[in-house]
């Protein structure tokens, strides 16, 4: 008997409690913006009736974009959104209820919010956009372990920290705000884009880590100095013009690079290191370059624009086989050196142009040759090295199987003449190894004779 009666009273208090949620279910809930209502029942594809707590259950995505809500409460009972457009509103204040870990998406970008605050632990969100609103501060919380896009740009933000926790973070957006500081914690090695435009930043600290970090916009700050990590090597995209700096040294190597952004900055002098193999633009204008050094290698460039220096001489060289863009008005251009096909195809043009405005243009072959050889002494022998400027090592040997480096000499017009010093041989060859590309640039002729000593190379 007592067991049965146990029983009916399992029964009795399961249909109580049952009725009870059906009727709390059944509740009509309050959401006073009549924008914010009739965009729920919308979603719900409700066209009258007031809205229940069983209705806000229903909802998994909400589109209430360009409907003048100026209030959202009523939200806290959608436990299940898990996308939410409030984007392009009249909302001046936004609190996210703690309730909705569901979310993955949040746009509320484009109102005119002053203030923004965000529960802790909403580790689905995956994108977070507050774009276009007045925040002059927001606060991220931690526990956003899942979130890959951050979009807070064109705020009014004076200084931005992210939690170290944020590690999935992919995007990262703040353009247009007035930044003087911002904080970014290491090992973000998801980060693929970093867009810090039109700031007032006058230092960034880059943490190491950043090894997938693509895109990198800092146009338009205060920077003085800027320091890349060493393994910030897949940049593809750097745009640091409109800035204050006065020197620049990138990673080594940056085989990923396209686009390269320096101009309007303070630079006097820059070399680009080896292994820009993918570059196609270059934009240096604007600065006070006095010394350019292009590295080798660089066959995918197209445009160098140079506008606006102060380059007295300038070297091309000679695998520079895409380049079509050569802008180089307002330099004090006196000299300029490039190799003799460049200057017989497409930058004929140029080279007339410069050669009528007294630019002296000298051009070099591509083939490395050792020619003009000569005794200048009893003990010395000369001879004349052509080819693309750069450092080259000389090497000499006598039996065309043992070579020895014998000096260095740097090419610096297309054309240097190297002496041999050492004493006088039967017969001598010699050979020049380029130092800039590490390849062997040599031609062999007959072997010297103890009078004349002449060919060998």
């Amino acid at each position: 008997m007592k067991e049965r009666t146990r029983t009916i009273f399992k029964i009795v208090s399961t249909l109580i409690l049952t009725g009870v949620t059906l009727s709390i279910q059944a509740q009509n809930v309050s959401v006073p913006d009549p924008g914010l209502n009739a965009a729920i029942l919308d979603a719900l594809h409700k066209p009258v009736g007031p809205l229940t707590a069983q209705d806000l259950l229903r909802l998994v995505s909400l589109i209430a974009g360009e409907r003048n809500i100026r209030r959202t409460d009523g939200l806290e009972g959608a436990l299940n959104l898990n996308f939410l457009d409030l984007d392009s509103n009249s909302l001046t204040n936004f609190t996210l209820p703690s309730g909705l870990t569901k979310l993955q998406l949040l746009d509320v970008s484009f109102n005119s919010l002053t203030q923004c605050t965000l529960p802790r632990a909403l580790t689905n969100l995956d994108t977070l956009s507050l774009q276009g609103n007045l925040l002059s501060n927001f606060f991220v919380p931690a526990g956003l372990t899942g979130l890959t896009e951050l979009d807070l740009s064109l705020n009014r933000l004076t200084s931005f920290t992210l939690p170290a926790d944020t590690t999935s973070l992919v995007f990262l957006k703040l353009f247009a705000n007035q930044l003087t500081n911002v904080s970014l914690p290491p090992d973000l090695n998801q980060l693929g884009n970093l867009d810090l435009e039109a700031n007032r930043l006058s230092g960034l600290d880059l943490p190491s880590g950043l090894t997938n970090l693509g895109t990198l916009i800092l146009r338009g700050n205060q920077l003085t100095n800027l320091a890349f990590p060493e393994d910030m090597t897949n940049l593809s995209f750097v745009d640091i013009g409109e800035n204050q700096l006065a020197n620049l040294t990138m990673p080594v190597p940056l085989p990923h690079l396209n686009f390269l952004r320096v101009s309007a900055n303070r630079l006097t002098s820059l070399v680009l290191p080896p292994g820009m193999t993918n570059l196609e633009s270059i934009f240096l204008n604007g600065n006070q370059l006095t010394n350019l050094t292009l590295a080798s290698g660089m066959t995918n460039l197209v445009q160098l624009d140079l506008r606006g220096n102060q380059l007295a001489t300038l070297t091309l060289p000679p695998d520079l086989f895409r380049l079509s863009a050569l802008p180089l008005d307002g330099n004090p251009l006196r000299t300029l050196i490039l190799s003799e096909a460049q200057a017989a195809a497409k930058f004929a043009g140029l080279v007339t142009t410069l050669q009528a405005q007294g630019v002296t243009v000298i051009t070099y072959p591509v083939t490395v040759q050792l020619i003009s050889p000569q005794r200048t002494g009893a003990s010395a022998f000369a001879f004349t090295l052509t080819g693309p400027p750069g450092v080259y090592f000389i090497s000499e040997s006598s039996d065309l199987e043992t070579w020895n480096k014998i000096g260095t000499t740097t090419n610096t017009i297309g054309s240097i003449v190297f002496t041999d010093f050492a004493p006088l041989a039967s017969q001598k060859f010699y050979r020049a190894f380029s130092a800039d590309v590490k390849c062997q640039c040599d031609t062999n002729g007959p072997p010297f004779l103890p009078s004349g000593r002449k060919g060998g190379f």
